[in-house]
């Protein structure tokens, strides 16, 4: 098992299959993996044919695992056919070296799998599995673009859903970890790399706030699973605050803009304050019906927003009010 950091291997089709009880770990069977249904196989290395001696054939696949649970592993698994010594139809399933993401899987969940474009060098395709947990704002957004359907094949999907659960996992890392206020964006250099991660730290903030702005409680959403809701950093990037969700709060445009102009402010005891250019605005008054509210908080208390966070923000309004 090697952990991995991926590469430009270039992905050029894809499946999906929604988990059934027995695909994930809350399976108790000793047929640990992913059963692949008979209409994609297609999208595996065909497979001899089952015999008295060699009922189970099987070939060997390169793959790279990924969750927002762990960092990318690239593993070798099996593609299988299981006869049951020929008294059955063949059932296939992928299975081996799997555990580091069905581990964290539940019924229920999203398993996205990619394969590389064919190369002039005649290689052996790579297989990138993706676990996309439900209830996550990203498998909503996902599910909005399949409907009722299982499994199947996918002629269109987004290349970076995998790159962002990637990410994922290095905002919960950091998240999980004594707080840093500021970081430096040359952990992640590439310009690509700090889309994804901006992806997975607004996907990460806006499902530990319910999926509601945290000023005034609303966030409009479609049946897509697509949201205006938008992560806010209390530490701004520009100031090289980090993508930690400690540093963060999901806001709706209209309060995401009021909080990065600083019309809005928090004190360290979450309580907000209105900005005093305010009320000698009519197009900003709305805003006046916040001054003293509390913070909506986070589900997990301890991703509320970090109290060096606050006080970075606090000491930065009253600079911004006092001068003007």
């Amino acid at each position: 098992m090697e952990f991995f950091v991926l590469n430009r291997t270039y992905f050029s089709s894809a499946i999906f299959k929604i988990l059934s009880k027995n695909d994930s770990g809350m399976g108790a069977g000793h047929q640990a993996g992913f059963l692949i249904p008979t209409e994609l196989r297609s999208f595996f290395p065909p497979l001899p044919e089952a015999t008295i001696e060699n009922p189970a054939p099987s070939i060997l696949i390169d793959a790279i695992l990924i969750s927002d649970q762990t960092q990318p592993v690239r593993v070798i698994t099996r593609w299988q056919a299981q006869t049951w010594y020929n008294q059955r139809s063949p059932e296939t399933r992928l299975t081996g070296e799997l555990e580091i993401i069905r581990k964290y899987s539940c019924e229920g969940d999203l398993l996205l799998i990619e394969k590389s474009e064919e190369d002039i060098y005649f290689q052996p395709p790579v297989y990138r599995m993706t676990l996309l947990s439900r209830g996550t704002q990203i498998f909503d957004e996902f599910l909005g673009g399949i409907g009722n359907k299982k499994w199947g094949f996918l002629s269109r999907w987004s290349h970076a859903v995998s790159e962002i659960q990637e990410e994922s996992y290095f905002v919960r890392e950091k998240s999980a970890a004594p707080f840093q206020a500021f970081d430096d964006d040359s952990s992640y250099v590439r310009r690509g790399r700090r889309y994804k991660r901006a992806r997975a730290f607004r996907n990460l903030v806006i499902e530990e706030y319910g999926g509601r702005c945290a000023i005034c409680g609303c966030g409009l959403r479609l049946s897509s699973g697509a949201t205006e809701l938008e992560a806010a950093h209390v530490i701004p990037k520009f100031a090289k605050g980090v993508d930690d969700v400690r540093n963060g709060l999901a806001l709706c445009r209209t309060h995401h803009w009021a909080f990065d102009n600083w019309l809005i402010g928090i004190l360290p005891n979450g309580i907000l304050r209105i900005a005093p250019i305010v009320s000698t605005l009519p197009q900003n008054v709305s805003l006046l019906n916040y001054d003293g509210k509390h913070l909506f908080p986070p589900k997990n208390e301890q991703n509320a927003v970090h109290l060096d966070a606050i006080l970075w923000s606090e000491r930065k309004f009253n600079e911004i009010w006092q001068r003007g």
